[in-house]
């Protein structure tokens, strides 16, 4: 018949099928080994429809088609034949199709190297994400997105991805990975991963190289216990540009680090205003420690700054060390730095019990051409 026949293709055709659908394969090669014109294409599809997979091995061997063998070869569970054909295949659908295959059948070594093929595809590192997610393989995900941070083909959404996972599932670690590839990822969003992780250091380190030094400090004073670092907070407070942020500063030094008051208010004293930050420490423990609150504690802030001879910082010093009965420090503080109320604090010292003060009073009345007072206070 098929020699007879016009429309030897047709004969071919159904000769080979008829062959799959018996799962005759020596007969198919020894068929396929001489001249024929059947339409192989056609057979190889009908019997992946039919989930003939060795006939279809055989067929798109044949037909050199990878991408389809790999199809095959996945239906059959030999996976690496499968990982040899998408090779030869080299497209991302065939990639997709066996790195997922091997990922269902735990065969996450063959996953892996299926999987670098398709990450580095920005439009497809979604769909790998989540396939692996779906199916809690957590840890295999993160080895292939670590393995593949380091080919040349590596784009921001796998750096980004990976330190997000890394603050879900590894938040141990989550900080190392930070320092080590923040240039390469989109920090806005590692940012937003670190908060929802409560990793507030690692939030904080984000925020100071994105120079965002407002929400260095704010992370810092909000969540102190896990976020604080003394020498990167003082860092960015001496960068930060709001004024509020920085007198909130001066408040939680007093609460939380009292003994470090100090070294920020010299740090701040270029940008705040000294009224308000006088205002802040005045007010501090008022309760407990009588009106000055802990300016007292503040004497070396007051001593390092006092050359500027601001009247606020003047009118501070001058209380403290009237405070502390330091006749002689009062007596150089208004000598050496005049900028204050001179007749205000001249009035204050007139009624003190202590002479030495009242002498003070009677030198400033002097200063100020007040005779009359100068007489009647000696």
């Amino acid at each position: 018949i098929r020699n007879k026949s016009k429309d030897i293709r047709t004969i071919d055709t159904e000769i080979v099928y008829g062959l799959c659908r018996q799962q005759k394969l020596a007969d198919i090669e020894e068929f396929l080994a001489l001249p024929h014109a059947a339409d192989l294409e056609d057979i190889g599809e009908r019997v992946m429809d039919e989930e003939l997979w060795f006939p279809a091995k055989l067929i798109f061997t044949v037909l050199k088609d990878n991408g389809k063998l790999a199809v095959v070869l996945v239906r059959l569970g030999d996976f690496k034949a499968a990982v040899e054909a998408a090779k030869k295949a080299d497209r991302v659908n065939a990639w997709k199709l066996v790195c997922f295959a091997c990922v269902d059948a735990k065969e996450f070594r063959l996953a892996q190297q299926c999987g670098l093929k398709v990450v580095v595809e920005a439009a497809d590192l979604s769909d790998v994400l989540e396939y692996y997610e779906d199916r809690g393989h957590f840890a295999q995900l993160m080895d292939l997105l670590d393995a593949g941070l380091t080919l040349e083909r590596a784009h921001q959404a796998m750096f980004t991805e990976n330190g997000v996972l890394y603050t879900k599932h590894k938040p141990e670690r989550s900080m190392d990975f930070m320092k080590m590839w923040w240039q390469k990822a989109n920090v806005p969003r590692l940012i937003r991963a670190c908060e929802a992780a409560w990793l507030w250091a690692e939030a904080a380190y984000l925020y100071s190289v994105y120079e965002e030094w407002d929400n260095v400090a704010t992370v810092m004073m909000e969540h102190g216990p896990s976020a604080w670092n003394a020498s990167l907070f003082t860092d960015a407070i001496s960068k930060a540009g709001s004024l509020e942020v920085m007198y909130k500063a001066v408040r939680f030094y007093v609460c939380e680090h009292a003994e470090l008051l100090n070294d920020l208010l010299i740090v701040l004293s270029p940008k705040a205003e000294a009224t308000r930050l006088m205002g802040i420490l005045r007010g501090s423990y008022r309760e407990e420690y009588g009106e000055l609150g802990i300016l007292p504690l503040c004497k070396a802030f007051l001593n390092k700054v006092q050359d500027e001879n601001v009247p606020e910082l003047n009118h501070a010093m001058n209380d403290v060390l009237i405070a502390e009965g330091d006749v002689d420090g009062l007596k150089d503080s208004v000598s050496s730095f005049d900028n204050f109320e001179q007749l205000s604090l001249a009035a204050r010292l007139e009624t003190h019990e202590t002479l030495a003060f009242r002498r003070v009073a009677i030198d400033l009345y002097r200063r100020n051409g007040k005779f009359e007072q100068a007489v009647e206070v000696s």
